[in-house]
């Protein structure tokens, strides 16, 4: 009765419950470096970081005493968040027996984040990382946004088991929570996708990166897309509690979605025998490039045209005798658009060239300044 009263409606209006999205078993993706051949981000060096020093101009760490619900064998301590050769290192270790948040802790652990007036709104997002090497310790990379009656919230990867025993599963997630007004077709909702491997995640290097658009989010493991979540109003199309087939589709709106922190987090859920750190390499955030608003027709294209992976409103390659395109050999192009991409007669692509063709939607936090 619900259902088809939101149907008919138009809306997709989710419960706070959980939608889940699991997996099947399969190996960890061979490790390749997305950022090389995604061919249009550029680097936005607001919010990246190569970790040489702590930049305190674009993070924080949590004070002594700060706890968190999924850490709930350890408090936060600003003493576990160092940089050794050039990497970010969060740690565990014994500390005191204190009573923090309610009960006693014996373990502190480490917190950092973006700086309260340096938050991220779309774009492309990615870290190399290596895995702790006791699956007590239970690393993550998020992001989150929160404004009174809100809430946004990116799990980029979250590394979180009930039972230790379980070593291959992550998590990539999506939280999204809006006010009833003006925005009553999402009013909460959750996506928790799991990712499910054969060989255990823990003490290796890794990578995670999410596309963060309006209507879709892309998640990445050692570059290769591991989960999508595209926004639809249909509900037909979406998969409550497993009720339907696992599909892409979620209630989530991102298109309302505020602008977030980015976090790193080493959560304690036991009694560690190993307290080798949560080590990060980078973090790299990417933006798009703006086009040309109406149609980019160019005369004659390739692969060093300045203007081939800007996002335009609808582009056309070729099309008659004083249009056309020539891709050489070996070559890496992608084509952006709002609306429509054309591929017409003069259009040519040799051998050995990577070719994408994406029509994504954006708006103006999809770009730098």
């Amino acid at each position: 009765m619900v259902f088809l009263l939101i149907y008919v409606n138009g809306f997709s209006q989710c419960d706070s419950a959980f939608i889940n999205k699991l997996n099947s078993y399969h190996n960890i993706p061979v490790q390749i470096n997305h950022t090389n051949i995604s061919i249009g981000w550029i680097v936005d060096q607001n919010h990246s970081d190569e970790f040489t020093f702590f930049d305190s101009n674009k993070w924080s760490k949590l004070p002594v005493g700060q706890c968190h619900s999924m850490s709930n064998y350890a408090y936060f301590e600003e003493e576990n968040v160092t940089i050794e050769n050039n990497h970010l290192m969060l740690r565990c270790h014994p500390d005191n027996t204190s009573s923090m948040c309610g009960h006693s802790m014996s373990y502190s652990s480490g917190w950092a984040g973006a700086k309260t007036n340096n938050t991220v709104q779309y774009g492309y997002f990615e870290i190399k990382c290596k895995m702790p090497p006791d699956n007590f310790l239970q690393p993550c990379f998020w992001m989150f946004g929160q404004v009174t009656g809100r809430y946004d919230e990116i799990d980029v990867n979250e590394y979180i088991i009930e039972d230790p025993s379980f070593e291959n599963r992550l998590r990539q997630n999506i939280y999204h929570k809006e006010s009833y007004t003006p925005y009553a077709d999402t009013l909460g909702s959750a996506q928790l996708i799991d990712a499910n491997f054969n060989q255990t995640v823990t003490n290796q290097w890794m990578t995670f990166a999410v596309e963060w658009f309006p209507y879709e989010i892309n998640y990445y493991i050692n570059g290769q897309i591991s989960a999508c979540a595209i926004y639809s109003t249909d509900i037909r199309t979406i998969s409550p509690w497993n009720f339907l087939p696992p599909s892409e589709f979620c209630c989530i709106n991102f298109a309302n979605a505020i602008p977030q922190w980015i976090q790193f987090s080493l959560s304690l859920r036991g009694n560690p025998s190993n307290y080798d750190p949560y080590e990060i390499d980078y973090l790299r955030c990417y933006k798009l490039q703006t086009g040309n608003p109406g149609l980019y027709w160019p005369n004659y294209v390739t692969v060093g045209d300045p203007n081939l992976s800007k996002v335009h409103h609808d582009i056309k390659i070729g099309g008659d005798a004083s249009h056309y395109g020539n891709f050489s050999s070996n070559s890496q192009v992608n084509l952006w658009a709002n609306n429509s991409i054309t591929l017409d007669k003069g259009f040519q692509i040799n051998t050995e060239t990577l070719f994408t063709a994406r029509i994504v939607n954006t708006n103006d936090a999809c770009f730098l300044p």
